[in-house]
């Protein structure tokens, strides 16, 4: 149950750092785009 609790840690620190990157005017923008797909594509799978 460790690693589970590490994978939710992991994804928890990613949507902070998504939505960081969201509402940070000075991120480029498909980068934010890219790293917010690419985290809901990960998340999904568990």
């Amino acid at each position: 149950m460790k690693i589970r609790k590490y994978i939710w840690i992991l994804y928890l620190i990613g949507g902070l750092i998504v939505l960081i990157s969201i509402f940070t005017p000075t991120s480029d923008n498909d980068d934010t785009q890219t790293l917010y797909f690419v985290w809901m594509t990960q998340f999904s799978r568990f």
